[in-house]
């Protein structure tokens, strides 16, 4: 605050944005310890038509896990207001039957093309049995996605600094995003990270425990 080489009214508007466990660390130097549920509940509202998506822009994030995965269906308005507004939860599927399901939905939406599709950045590295990664399975399926920003704890801080501010919104259909939401536990940030070093996310400043397969899309959006 005292920096004379720092625009004050640009820093104010730059704090406003964060939420208050970001302040802190920030301003006053503190280290950020996070405990419970990784986010509190957004504001859930009823379903929506696809009239209500005009002039949005739609993202669609994945999660290709192999036993379960994940994907979102995202719009921002122009207030920048993040409304999640359908999901798939496939279990098992090839890319090929996912990315046939996404299609299905996005016809249903009468969604031609999203503003983007987001992707784990991992599934870049993920290769079957033929060396051909994941990424590169999509692609071929006709659905190019860029990579999403995978720091688990500065995406975290980012939904928290949005929920806190009431900028997400999530439609009560979107059933399995609202169990996981409510299922997705800290493991261990840096105040416990000697304690707890093997659970997902272990070895980083922040870990997780709990179902975030449509959660980390959503990150990633």
């Amino acid at each position: 605050r005292h920096n004379p080489n720092i625009d004050s009214a640009a820093m104010e508007r730059a704090l406003a944005s964060l939420s208050k466990e970001e302040r802190e660390a920030v301003i006053e130097g503190k280290f950020v310890s996070f405990h419970g549920r990784v986010l509190e509940d957004p504001v859930y509202v009823q379903p929506v038509s696809p009239d209500d998506l005009a002039g949005q822009d739609v993202f669609v994030g994945i999660d290709p896990g192999i036993a379960r995965g994940g994907v979102v269906w995202c719009a921002f308005d122009r207030d920048n207001h993040l409304l999640v507004f359908d999901e798939l939860y496939p279990s098992g599927l090839s890319v090929p039957a996912v990315a046939e399901l996404i299609r299905e939905k996005n016809k249903s939406w009468g969604i031609d093309e999203p503003y983007r599709y987001v992707i784990d950045p991992s599934a870049r590295n993920r290769s079957l049995t033929d060396g051909e990664n994941v990424t590169g399975l999509f692609a071929r399926e006709g659905i190019y996605c860029a990579a999403g920003q995978n720091d688990r704890r500065t995406g975290v801080l980012q939904m928290r600094a949005r929920i806190e501010a009431g900028a997400v919104t999530v439609t009560e259909n979107c059933v399995n995003w609202k169990r996981e939401c409510r299922r997705w536990l800290v493991a261990s940030d840096e105040v416990m990270a000697e304690q707890k070093a093997s659970v997902k996310g272990g070895g980083g400043s922040f870990a997780t425990i709990g179902p975030d397969h449509l959660q980390d899309p959503t990150r990633y959006v």
